[in-house]
Order: C-alpha cells, then sequence, then structure tokens
C-alpha cells in the first residue's frame, strides 16, 4: 500500500502516527497488541481473545459514542466486511 491509496479497513496498519487519531494511540494500539501476543504465547485460543476483547469493546464503545453512533459504527462496519465478500471471494 503507498501513501496515497486508502487503506482497507479490515487489514492491520502500522502507521498510527496520524493526526486523525486521539492522543496516544500508537501507544494503545501497543499495549492491545502486547496483550494479545501475551495471550497468543500462553495458547488463549484466537475466538477467546476476540470474544474477550468484543466483551471490552462494546460497553467501552456505547459509552463513548452514544447508543445511536455506536450502533452507526457497528453498521458501517458490517457494510465494510461484507463489501469485501464479494461473490468471487466468496467462492475460495
Amino acid at each position: 500500500m503507498t501513501a496515497t491509496e486508502p487503506r482497507n479497513g479490515m487489514e492491520p496498519f502500522d502507521d498510527a502516527s496520524e493526526d486523525a487519531f486521539p492522543p496516544r494511540f500508537a501507544e494503545a494500539l501497543n499495549l492491545v497488541r502486547d496483550a494479545l501476543a501475551a495471550g497468543e504465547t500462553t495458547h488463549v485460543p484466537p475466538l477467546t481473545l476476540v470474544a474477550a476483547l468484543t466483551a471490552e469493546l462494546m460497553p467501552r464503545l456505547v459509552h463513548a459514542y452514544g447508543e445511536e453512533t455506536a450502533a452507526s459504527v457497528l453498521r458501517r462496519l458490517a457494510a465494510e466486511i461484507a463489501a469485501e465478500i464479494s461473490p468471487a471471494k466468496a467462492g475460495h
């Protein structure tokens, strides 16, 4: 990906220095990644890690943005995921 290409929201990224992110975003991202790596090192199943992240994320998302905005964010996320599943990709 080049600097001018739009980022696919479903791919991890390395450059968290953009001004669009909240303060200390890169630090927070590293904390989350370190926690995930620790879980993987201790053989916590990936689905369990995702369930734990989701359980912690949802109440925080609603608290930070309110119910309507949180629901809108989740709808946009669902639409982006669905757009990634084209008929060509679904057959593979």
